[in-house]
C-alpha cells in the first residue's frame, strides 16, 4: 500500500469511531474494582487549554481563529479533559470554539461523567478565576 493510499483511507475514518472506542475502553477498565485509587477515591483532574489546530478554512469557520497585527488568521480550539491521574486514562473530553468558557465546558464534562454513574471520585479542577477568563 502506498503512503498516499494509506492517507486517503485514513481520511475516511469517522471521529465518532474514536469516541465509541474510548467509551468502550473506559467502561471495560472500570467494570471491576481493580484499578488504582487514592485513599479509596478515583483521583481525577480536569483542565482545559486553547490550542492551535490545523489552519484550514473549515476549522477557522467552525472553531474560530486568532489574528495579530500581521492579519494572519490561525485556527484555534478549546480542548478540555477529565483525566484519571492514578490510571493514566482520559474519561471525558471535548473540543469547542476557542472562545468557549472553560467553566461551562468543565460543567458539561462533569455532567456527562455523572450520567455514567461513576462514584467515589475526587476531582481536582484547574480553572482560571472568572475575571481572567477569555470569554
Amino acid at each position: 500500500m502506498t503512503k498516499q493510499a494509506f492517507s486517503q483511507l485514513r481520511q475516511k475514518i469517522k471521529p465518532d469511531a474514536f469516541i465509541q472506542l474510548n467509551e468502550k475502553y473506559v467502561t471495560w477498565f472500570y467494570s471491576d474494582d481493580h484499578f488504582n485509587k487514592y485513599k479509596g477515591y478515583r483521583l481525577l483532574s480536569i483542565d482545559g487549554s486553547i490550542t492551535e489546530i490545523p489552519n484550514t478554512v473549515n476549522n477557522r469557520e467552525h472553531f474560530g481563529y486568532y489574528h495579530n497585527q500581521s492579519d494572519r488568521q490561525q485556527a484555534r480550539a478549546m480542548v478540555c479533559v477529565i483525566y484519571d491521574i492514578e490510571n493514566d486514562t482520559i474519561l471525558e473530553s471535548d473540543i469547542r470554539t476557542w472562545k468557549a468558557a472553560e467553566r461551562d465546558v468543565a460543567k458539561d464534562l462533569i455532567q456527562r461523567l455523572e450520567l455514567k454513574g461513576f462514584k467515589n471520585d475526587l476531582l481536582l479542577i484547574g480553572l482560571p478565576s472568572p475575571r481572567f477568563s477569555n470569554s
